[in-house]
């Protein structure tokens, strides 16, 4: 199969250099406005070039971004290309539209680097839903934030700090905000959402709270109390729907979250048959995102109609009022919290939806508040 390239840039040159030892797969043509060594004959910067090309079978996006991306996805698939990526903020704003032109078109999207980078992750999800009930998804989806929580608690830093040593790593952009709060693990959860349980989950439903306000105190207090502070992403079923959400966690020290250490991910879910299953693994990075692009093609090529991304039009309702465990506060008054000391309380079991309401009435009355939920 011969497909087309939509920016070489770190991922894009990646799957350039693994796919050129694959067999009968070729990236024929890459779009990019720069002149690429090792890319010669092959650059153009016209999408025509591309998109008006017979010979080519399938659509790779990694340019980042909505638009331009949205748009060429709908044209290549109305070109009758199949269409791959690891565009999660596009995907998930334009979900719906993708799959119902991939399928009046009779070609393939699919999106497995979008969630967890290499990790095998919506793939396996996908295949476990044929035969399990699929009651929980989730995890640590943000290798950026991981790193930052990860040496706040290590080196006992201030949030400042860990992000300027994030952004020097290169595994924090120059503009942070998707990841510290929490909008790309949203997008992360809503796709794997969508996923685990064959149906539309609206985005602007689910709840999300970042680590912008986490301080070196704080991650001391959590240090002392024997936890370490994530930030988890999470779906489960409720009555009537699931409850889907972002907030930081705590998970016990010597647990297998807490222990989830830099940029690594850690994606799970369960069902009522196979119970709880794990992958961990690069979230990110050229190889890893690049290595989860071509195992895409690789499945379209051979066998598309093998586990492929088809999700109903269903909508799934979100019902975070149904969630409902403690929480570790500050600069939040919560009823019957007790206080533990440092300006921290512990607050009895409330729902996730009304946790998340009062510290936004906190905030816009001026306070800096934090929270973090508490795994029992």
């Amino acid at each position: 199969m011969n497909a087309g390239l939509l920016g070489a840039g770190t991922i894009g040159f990646g799957v350039c250099e693994i796919s050129a030892g694959i067999p009968d797969l070729e990236i024929a043509k890459v779009l990019d406005r720069r002149e690429i060594p090792g890319l010669e004959g092959r650059l153009t910067k016209d999408i025509g070039d591309i998109m008006q090309d017979n010979g080519i079978g399938a659509v790779i996006e990694l340019l980042g971004g909505v638009e331009p991306a949205h748009s060429w996805a709908i044209q290549a698939m109305r070109a009758g290309k199949s269409f791959v990526t690891a565009n999660k903020l596009m995907v998930s704003e334009n979900l719906p539209e993708l799959l119902r032109v991939a399928r009046e078109n009779g070609v393939s999207i699919r999106f497995s680097a979008a969630v967890g980078g290499g990790i095998p992750y919506l793939f396996n999800l996908l295949r476990a839903r044929r035969v399990d009930n699929i009651t929980e998804v989730g995890g640590i989806l943000n290798g950026t934030t991981n790193y930052m929580l990860d040496l706040m608690q290590s080196q006992g830093i201030g949030f400042s700090e860990a992000l300027k040593l994030a952004q020097e790593a290169g595994y924090a952009e120059a503009d942070p905000t998707a990841d510290i709060s929490g909008g790309d693990a949203k997008c992360k959860i809503m796709l794997s959402s969508c996923v685990a349980w064959d149906g539309l989950v609206n985005k602007p439903d689910i709840l999300c709270e970042g680590i912008e306000a986490i301080t070196a105190r704080d991650m001391a207090f959590i240090k002392e109390k024997g936890y370490a502070c994530k930030l988890l992403a999470r779906s489960a079923k409720v009555d009537g729907g699931i409850c889907c959400y972002v907030e930081p966690t705590l998970a016990p020290k010597d647990s297998v979250m807490a222990n989830i250490a830099l940029v690594e991910n850690m994606a799970f879910f369960r069902g009522e048959n196979a119970g709880l299953q794990r992958f961990t693994g690069a979230g990110a990075g050229r190889y890893a995102t690049a290595y989860a692009v071509v195992n895409d093609l690789i499945d379209i090529e051979r066998n598309a109609d093998a586990y492929a991304f088809s999700i109903s039009e269903r909508p799934i309702a979100i019902d975070n009022a149904a969630e409902c465990h403690r929480y570790v506060a500050r600069g939040i008054d919560v009823a019957g919290a007790e206080e533990l000391g440092g300006g921290m309380f512990i607050t009895p079991e409330i729902s996730v939806s009304e946790m998340h309401a009062l510290a936004r009435a906190a905030r816009e009355a001026g306070g800096k508040p934090f929270f973090a939920g508490i795994m029992e």
